[in-house]
């Protein structure tokens, strides 16, 4: 489509043009956007990740710096959810009963 620009896209439902800004301008910190707004080497090898754009760039920032697994370790660490059950959402324990609850006297 050779746009310039991400904003002049056709979207069937356009996003905020603030939000498509925001991005644009983060994928342009991230070095994936030239400041023309081409897509670059690094951006279109970032686009194979299917990362969020900085969580993309960390990993190639690990290759670059021979550190790759610990990169990959601390990404898989950042992009998992939270895996703590806050305390507010945890199963209430089960009454505990007496010994004698479980026979029967037959």
């Amino acid at each position: 489509m050779n746009l310039q620009h991400v904003v002049n896209f056709p979207f069937p439902t356009p996003p905020d043009r603030q939000s498509l800004a925001r991005s644009e301008k983060l994928l342009t910190y991230l070095s994936a956007l030239s400041p023309t707004g081409q897509i670059t080497q690094t951006g279109s090898t970032m686009s194979i990740f299917p990362l969020s754009p900085r969580f993309a760039r960390i990993l190639l920032v690990g290759h670059l710096h021979d550190c790759l697994p610990y990169t990959i370790a601390l990404v898989a660490g950042l992009s998992a959810p939270d895996f703590f059950i806050p305390e507010n959402q945890v199963v209430p324990a089960a009454p505990v009963r007496e010994e004698d609850a479980y026979f029967t006297n037959a």
